[in-house]
């Protein structure tokens, strides 16, 4: 038999359970909507991070630190690869408009003073490349540049280009009766045809031990 006491007990326990239920779920539901807030805090945090690239040399003062800007394909702002921008003194003129952004109509990476191309890398690669891998030249207008500290290009916002080996003809030959000198001088231009690029600070190098023996 239940008794009202028991009842009361029973219904206070229910009641006690159900309001720890709510509890419960209201205090899942907050650690959901914390965690949901964390990764969106997160996912912004990584999205917003901006790569930059550091530009230095003969016809720029000190150097000077280009930040990623969007994109630009060389004709319209908002596609294409990055695009990274900057202020900086070039040839003793300050305020200067500094870019750097890959062309898609000439197919080049493309530095440029004041919206005027200075130097270019004709390498397809997702992010600008580095100075160290190579492939930047002046432009035609742009000899003066050449002079004194070289240009350097570094930075997150730079990636290296892929390793390029041209190997010479495997076996070639050559007539015979020839003196060794001139043996010595084929052997020379033959090894000559070997070259690469690409890469970071590359360089080639080989192990021959001479030419051949005339006889």
């Amino acid at each position: 038999m239940i008794n009202s006491t028991t009842l009361e007990q029973k219904t206070a326990l229910s009641f006690l359970m159900k309001g720890n239920n709510v509890g419960v779920f209201r205090l899942i539901k907050a650690f959901a909507v914390f965690i949901s807030t964390f990764c969106l805090t997160l996912l912004m945090t990584v999205q917003s991070f901006a790569t930059t690239i550091d530009i230095s040399g003969s016809c720029i003062t000190g150097t000077v630190t280009l930040t990623e800007n969007g994109k630009f394909d060389g004709t319209t702002l908002g596609v294409g690869k990055a695009l990274h921008s900057g202020v900086g003194t070039v040839a003793g003129f300050a305020g200067v408009q500094i870019d750097l952004y890959y062309d898609n109509g000439l197919s080049l990476w493309v530095l440029t003073f004041s919206g005027a191309p200075y130097f270019q890398n004709s390498s397809n690669t997702t992010l600008a490349p580095p100075t160290s891998a190579g492939g930047w030249i002046a432009t035609v207008d742009n000899q003066d540049c050449l002079l004194g500290t070289p240009l350097s290009i570094t930075g997150t916002g730079t990636g290296s280009s892929p390793v390029v080996l041209t190997c010479p003809v495997n076996n070639p030959t050559t007539t015979a009766c020839q003196t060794q000198a001139a043996v010595n001088t084929a052997f020379a231009v033959w090894l000559a045809t070997a070259s690469a690029r690409g890469g970071c600070n590359g360089a080639l190098t080989n192990n021959n031990t001479g030419a051949p023996s005339n006889c």
